[in-house]
């Protein structure tokens, strides 16, 4: 069957790029729209996988679904009576342990790592900033399309909730969260401190509540003072933005998932940083230079998050050269996302080594961002 699928694809490649969108919901919508899992071999329920997913059910206009979804993963927030393990000492170096009460009371309403049966994992010593603010934004956005008085009185305090939760992740109040090893979607990159990328998450959970219900002042007020926070912080404003600040081993890497900023800011200097820094033959990389550090196993250069090509990210690398007008090196890097959109990721040098599929988070993103890029296409 997968295969069939990728014959098909093969063959949406031969068509003008702005038919894309509608030839590839004939075949991959129904597997997208399958289950809240990534698939490719993943066990469990990934709350930040979930979200990009969503998305996809988004683009496809299943709101009602998208929201019962929601409830379900949202059901699984971490409270006192929640069996959590916290870390994994066999490939992270964080010690695995059973959350203690005092653990679950300070995140209580924020979402695990992972939705198992029987319990919730969280990969780190605390939780992923990005599960739950992407939850949170993508959570709010269905709210805004649906009309459903029921699940706005159901999930609007939940994530409200957990935002107010987040803000325990900012350790010295400035408004930028900080956060362990392992605690965002790069979990062999053991990158911690200030990151960007989960921060750009959090920008995102912070505009949509407060865009929701109308304007929500309280919510403005705090996603205007954390935008002007994270502008400063990463030097957004400057030619050379940086994307972790407090771990000098990645002074000078690049990271492609940066490019999510471009929600935010003026995002040129990023997306020049990137197409300079990333590009490989076949598109992207993930970041670069290669990673002095590994939380799990040493890897090679060119696989995993090793400076790989992710068709996920890089379907949000190519939204943001669109929205800059860099309308052919977008669409160079949509038809990589597509040709190779069931795979986790690829090898960007001679596509030697794949990950597994079909991994349904990258194809539910290069949907939605086809669905975005659908209007705009030339």
């Amino acid at each position: 069957m997968i295969q069939a699928i990728q014959q098909q694809i093969d063959k949406v490649l031969e068509r003008p790029h702005n038919s894309w969108f509608e030839y590839l919901r004939r075949f991959l919508g129904r597997f997208i729209l399958s289950n809240i899992t990534p698939g490719a071999g993943y066990l469990g329920v990934w709350a930040r996988d979930a979200a990009f997913i969503l998305y996809g059910w988004l683009a496809l206009g299943e709101y009602e679904r998208g929201l019962n979804a929601c409830s379900e993963i949202w059901g699984h927030r971490i409270r006192e009576s929640s069996l959590i393990v916290a870390g994994r000492s066999r490939n992270t170096f964080v010690p695995s342990k059973i959350a203690d009460r005092e653990f679950k009371k300070r995140f209580q309403g924020m979402l695990p790592t992972t939705i198992l049966k029987g319990c919730l994992e969280v990969y780190g010593a605390e939780p992923d900033i990005d599960s739950t603010a992407l939850m949170i934004d993508v959570t709010c956005k269905l709210l805004r399309r649906a009309d459903s008085s029921t699940k706005r009185s159901e999930l609007l305090p939940l994530v409200e909730n957990a935002a107010t939760a987040l803000l325990n992740k900012d350790v010295d109040g400035d408004m930028v969260l900080e956060q362990g090893p392992n605690e965002d979607w790069m979990d062999t990159a053991y990158r911690y401190g200030k990151v960007l990328y989960s921060n750009v998450c959090w920008l995102s959970a912070l505009r949509s509540l407060a865009e929701v219900d109308g304007k929500r002042e309280e919510w403005y007020d705090t996603y205007n003072e954390a935008r002007k926070a994270v502008v400063r912080t990463f030097r957004l404003d400057s030619s050379e933005p940086v994307g972790v600040v407090g771990l000098r081993a990645y002074k000078k890497h690049v990271w492609q998932d940066t490019v999510l900023a471009a929600e935010h800011v003026d995002s040129e200097s990023i997306v020049r940083q990137l197409s300079k820094k990333l590009d490989a033959k076949i598109g992207p990389r993930v970041v670069h230079p290669q990673l002095p550090i590994s939380s799990w196993r040493s890897r090679k250069w060119g696989t995993y998050h090793n400076g790989a090509f992710w068709p996920w990210f890089s379907s949000m690398h190519a939204l943001a050269l669109n929205r800059l007008g860099f309308i052919e090196e977008s669409w160079r890097i949509m038809r990589s996302v597509v040709k190779y959109c069931l795979y986790e990721w690829v090898n960007p040098d001679n596509e030697s080594g794949r990950g597994p599929k079909p991994f349904r988070t990258g194809c539910a993103t290069a949907l939605a961002v086809l669905a975005e890029l659908h209007d705009g296409v030339e």
